[in-house]
Formats: structure tokens, C-alpha cells, sequence
């Protein structure tokens, strides 16, 4: 079987999308907002935001950020699912 994403609305990039595991369970979600440039990701109780203007400078066509912004979004809930337990 194997990961899968899904967009939350195909018409709209800034609904976002969700990844879900091998046996059906929710990995993350995210969302997107065009103005701000900002990829917000919440997985489980634990979220993070993105600030895309900073780090690209340029604006990228919706067929590279509906690529991109998923793989992206997958990435930061690894790091969120590794991150170290606060005592």
C-alpha cells in the first residue's frame, strides 16, 4: 500500500491537504495561505509554520507549489514526529 496524500479541495491549493499512513492514519495536515506565503503543518498536537517568502523570494507557479507543498508538508511532520520530548 504506502503513504498517500490528498488534496482537501483540487480547486484550491490554500485548503490544503492531508498525508495518511500505511494502516489509515491521519501523518499530518496542512494548510496554505497565498498571501502570506506561509505553509502551516499540524500533526497530532504539534504544529509549525512556514515562511516560504523568506526562504524562495520568488513566487512559484501553483503547478510547482501543488508539488512541492505537500513533500514539504510531509518533511516538517517527520521532524515534528522525531522531535526530541520536552521534561
Amino acid at each position: 500500500m504506502g503513504m498517500r496524500h490528498h488534496f482537501n479541495d483540487d480547486r484550491k491549493l490554500e485548503c490544503g491537504g492531508i498525508w495518511w499512513d500505511n494502516y489509515e492514519h491521519r501523518i499530518c495536515e496542512w494548510t496554505w495561505n497565498q498571501g502570506s506565503q506561509v505553509l502551516k503543518v499540524r500533526c497530532g498536537l504539534y504544529s509549525r509554520r512556514i515562511n516560504l517568502r523568506e526562504s524562495s523570494g520568488n513566487a512559484a507557479s501553483e503547478a510547482v507549489l501543488r508539488e512541492h507543498l505537500p513533500a514539504l508538508a510531509l518533511e516538517v511532520a517527520r521532524m515534528l514526529n522525531n522531535a526530541p520530548d520536552e521534561d
